[in-house]
């Protein structure tokens, strides 16, 4: 029910009509032949958004949720060393919706549009799916390594959850994160892989938490490195 007013209440805030969705992305080709050895660690240092920084990106938004689509745009500035990024999103006249500081620890609202500030609730969906796919978690070398299906996984158990990790493809990339149990059900698939100026990224990004009712799809539209 939460999810739902909440859905009402952005249609009227941010767009008059649902906006159409765009294509989806192509998925990454897995291997059919058996995988090389690697090891966690190996595995670890592929995760793109760990290994390069500080990194700006701009991205195109699109947050699904009660059968509603919600376009904006988004600026992103990423720390991998710091463990931290900042968010800020924009609609399509250039008003400035939020600017959100998310760690691993938690989320810092700098700024919410006054009428989006009586929905406590959109500060956690929108910082806590960029710290998921962003910042936390994040692949290490002390983690359970296995394969199948042409894919290298990586899995923890932290408490009662799993979370896992899949890499895959030709460079080997980090192709999806995800965690279940202990409260939590949500994935996050990478797809597109693109390399420019040296940096390796991928141009679509798309979150589904199953327990708050929401997805986030994200088109990355540029990546750059900056001090």
């Amino acid at each position: 029910m939460r999810s739902i007013r909440l859905g009402a209440v952005l249609g009227l805030l941010l767009l008059a009509a649902c906006a159409p969705v765009k294509p989806p992305f192509a998925p990454t080709v897995l291997a059919t032949t058996p995988l090389p050895e690697l090891d966690a660690a190996t595995l670890a240092a592929h995760d793109w958004s760990t290994v390069q920084g500080p990194l700006l990106l701009r991205l195109t938004a699109q947050f699904d949720i009660a059968g509603r689509v919600f376009p904006f745009s988004a600026m992103l500035r990423l720390d991998p060393e710091k463990g931290s990024a900042r968010f800020v999103g924009l609609d399509d006249t250039g008003i400035k919706l939020f600017d959100l500081g998310v760690t691993c620890t938690g989320i810092e609202e700098h700024f919410l549009l006054p009428p989006l500030a009586r929905f406590p609730g959109l500060t956690q969906i929108l910082g806590g799916s960029v710290k998921r796919i962003y910042v936390d978690p994040a692949p290490s070398p002390y983690d359970t390594l296995k394969s199948a299906a042409g894919r290298y996984l990586l899995t923890r158990l932290p408490g009662e959850g799993e979370t896992l990790f899949a890499f895959g493809g030709e460079p080997l990339q980090l192709l999806s994160k995800s965690a279940s149990g202990a409260g939590e059900n949500w994935r996050v698939d990478y797809y597109e892989y693109t390399l420019a100026d040296g940096l390796a990224w991928p141009r679509g990004i798309v979150l589904i938490d199953d327990e708050g009712g929401y997805r986030l799809t994200l088109w990355t539209e540029s990546v750059k490195g900056v001090p």
